[in-house]
């Protein structure tokens, strides 16, 4: 099962991004971008080489950086395209296979400060999606890495 785990601070940042998009764009803007983001993720699962992904050793040896724009064809209509998204998922691959997305961060901020601001990997808890069903389900650490969103 392919699927991606989202930190506590990807989480908290899409929560802002979002609060701020529907107030400064309304609902309709908010759900458009709400998409964006998620189909980022699945599409880091389906190929974490993919076009638009970048890697930098100097900035850090396995952290990978996206941006989101990149995903916006493959977003289903409704909710419809964004028009000029401006945010970078950063994630990293992990051995199980399914990806870390550790932060989602404005694309002006530079790559390295960026990936300097995540808190070291492993944090007690992150949430996992299954592409199955896209449904999100809580991982205590001691469970194992598999989801359990009920699908």
């Amino acid at each position: 099962m392919t699927g991606y785990r989202l930190s506590r601070r990807a989480k908290s940042a899409t929560t802002a991004i979002l609060a701020s998009n529907e107030q400064e764009f309304g609902s309709a803007a908010r759900d458009r971008y709400a998409a964006l983001p998620i189909q980022a993720m699945r599409d880091g699962t389906d190929d974490p080489d993919r076009h638009g992904v970048a890697t930098d050793p100097a900035i850090d040896a396995v952290c990978r950086l996206y941006h989101i724009r990149h995903s916006r064809s493959r977003v289903a209509t409704p909710p419809g395209r964004v028009g000029n998204p401006r945010h970078v998922l950063i994630f990293e691959l992990k051995p199980d296979g399914l990806v870390d997305s550790l932060a989602v961060v404005p694309d002006l901020v530079p790559g390295d400060v960026a990936v300097a601001r995540i808190p070291p990997r492993g944090e007690a808890s992150l949430r996992i999606v299954t592409q199955s069903c896209g449904r999100l389900a809580s991982l205590k650490p001691d469970q194992p890495a598999i989801a359990r969103a009920g699908c």
